[in-house]
Formats: C-alpha cells, structure tokens, sequence
C-alpha cells in the first residue's frame, strides 16, 4: 500500500448503478447526466486535471431518483435528471 495526495480539488460522484430487478438511478439517466457533467469539465480547460466527474454504484438513495455527491463540499443532491445537469454544474462551481 501506497499513500498520496489527490490529483483533484473537486469531484461529482454520479450514481450511475442498475439493480437486478433493472431498478435504479442509470435507468433513470444517471449515465446521461453524467456525460454532461464531464463536457462541462471538458470545456472549461483550468478545470482538467483538477476537478473530476465520477461514475458510481449505489448510494441507497435510489427511491429519491439519481443520487449526485459534490465532494469534498459533502453535498448530496437527490431526485436529479439530466436535464438538471446545468444547475448541478453551479453548485459544484459554488462548493
């Protein structure tokens, strides 16, 4: 084992998770959105290599729709969609 520092000053973890029963937050966009979560890192250049957007399993949350983590603010935001990408975006920007 091996310890470091982190790269990243910001990430978004994105539940992105399919339970077996064909339930969760990836039927419900969470793939999507996090495909436009990581354009807009994408296009904001001093942000590559700094802050991340993270595919992740699930977060329990997964009756409140899809579960999106800011870190290291701690912030959790519930029930989002895609369409939500534009607003996530400005609270990651703020945290």
């Amino acid at each position: 084992m091996r310890k470091a520092g982190h790269p990243y000053k910001k990430q978004l973890f994105v539940c992105c998770n399919t339970k077996k029963d064909g339930t969760g937050c990836a039927m419900r966009g969470g793939e999507e959105l996090r495909e436009r979560l990581k354009a807009k890192v994408q296009a904001n250049p001093e942000l590559i290599g700094k802050a991340r957007v993270n595919k992740c399993g699930c977060m329990d949350f997964c009756h409140d729709g899809i579960a999106v983590q800011i870190q290291p603010a701690d912030k959790l935001i519930l029930d989002a969609r895609p369409d939500d990408a534009e607003a996530i975006w400005e609270e990651f920007l703020e945290s």
